[in-house]
């Protein structure tokens, strides 16, 4: 288990992280990243606190891409591995370092972050997430409209509704005993 290094006494003032998360993703299909995958949130050691600047998390070993997110309320500008920005998805490689940093306005670094990254044999449950095909989003998107169309009964739910309620005014104009069909 790694001791935390926490900024100085004399640094306590420097721009800090807000909120650091890593999610690490394994392919489906045989680690082909074509279909999809599935993204597993990573446990960093210790558990996060702004003054902490070094890290250690374990990830699964079938995992090859991590997910990186890091921001500040300082005003100060992010870099994940050098690259400006607040979220990064970067490939994985055994006993990896990735830094964060923050900069102050002539892109000097004000306050360095860094996670050690190591693999291992472990279970892992996430969330899967598909890559869709314009095809595939079309389909999903008519399979919702359709569903709204036809998502209510009049009859308890016994049976699904199939009438086009798009001319239905909703209203009348006796109280309710009938409904206005103009």
């Amino acid at each position: 288990r790694r001791r935390a290094r926490a900024l100085p006494p004399d640094m306590s003032m420097q721009p800090a992280l807000a909120f650091f998360s890593v999610d690490a993703q394994i392919p489906l299909a045989g680690g082909i990243d074509a279909e999809g995958f599935t993204k597993v949130k990573v446990q960093v050691e210790p558990a996060f606190a702004p003054a902490v600047t070094e890290y250690a998390a374990v990830v699964p070993d079938k995992a090859t891409m991590i997910c990186l997110g890091a921001s500040t309320f300082s005003g100060k500008a992010v870099k994940i591995n050098g690259v400006p920005g607040s979220l990064a998805t970067l490939p994985l490689a055994p006993s990896a370092k990735y830094v964060v940093t923050l900069h102050e306005a002539d892109d000097s670094v004000a306050t360095t972050y860094t996670l050690a990254v190591t693999q291992s044999a472990i279970d892992a449950e996430g969330k899967v997430v598909k890559h869709s095909t314009e095809e595939d989003y079309a389909a999903e998107r008519e399979a919702r409209k359709e569903a709204q169309k036809h998502g209510h009964s009049h009859d308890g739910g016994a049976t699904i509704c199939t009438k086009d309620h798009s001319h239905d005014h909703g209203h009348s104009h006796d109280g309710g005993k009938t409904e206005c069909h103009e």
